[in-house]
């Protein structure tokens, strides 16, 4: 928390804000914030998403969320909210990939590749290990998992038009954690950068058919 707020401060943002729902963390944070950036405009504030998506309707220029989102079960409502509150955002995801454990040395590569990259699905798991923020460590818990064509569909559907630009730098700097990785005990983890775009189409099929049906026409099969 503290450790990104430095980063932002140091690089040219005038302001910052962060979250944290563990108050030790908020605290600490506040403590390391105020001794590196007093009197700078920054803000720290210990909530939960939920309840901060509920209170506060800030605008922000960027939103930077990592190692977040597999504590959220609704992903289409996460990136809702993020879409709402800023003009680009760096989320940082982890791969599905528990459904393809014990046979992914099976799948043929033309189709791995297609699984990290072309097919939008999530997974979700119960009462399962899930890699924490601190490397070698793990928490058995319920989380969700989103593919990065999901990702990208859901950021869409929200007005953002979106990029893997990141993720492959980050594969080359940090391929030890980013990749969708065949090894069992790898999670392997993406970014995907979205930015505002009014040229972005939002894909919903009854909103063409009232606002387009030229094109819905265009597209009809009679079976």
């Amino acid at each position: 928390m503290s450790q990104t707020g430095d980063w932002c401060l140091n690089h040219g943002a005038t302001k910052y804000t962060g979250v944290e729902i563990i108050p030790e963390f908020a605290d600490r944070g506040k403590e390391l914030m105020q001794k590196y950036h007093a009197g700078e405009n920054w803000n720290i504030i210990q909530s939960s998403l939920e309840d901060y998506f509920n209170t506060h309707d800030e605008k922000y220029d960027i939103i930077f969320s990592w190692g977040v989102s597999f504590s959220q079960i609704d992903h289409a409502w996460f990136i809702k909210n993020l879409c709402e509150r800023c003009d680009h955002m760096a989320l940082n995801w982890r791969h599905p990939k528990v459904m393809w454990n014990e046979d992914n040395k099976h799948i043929p590569d033309e189709l791995w590749h297609k699984l990290e990259y072309d097919i939008p699905y999530q997974e979700w798991q119960e009462d399962t290990m899930t890699q924490t923020a601190g490397k070698n460590a793990s928490v058995y818990c319920s989380s969700v998992h989103t593919s990065i064509k999901a990702v990208q569909l859901l950021m869409k559907m929200n007005g953002f038009s979106s990029s893997t630009d990141s993720y492959e730098y980050f594969k080359k700097v940090m391929p030890e954690d980013m990749g969708m990785f065949r090894e069992k005990d790898r999670p392997g983890f993406f970014v995907v950068e979205g930015t505002r775009d009014n040229r972005a189409t939002r894909p919903n099929i009854f909103n063409e058919m009232v606002k387009n049906p030229k094109v819905w026409n265009e597209k009809w099969i009679d079976w």
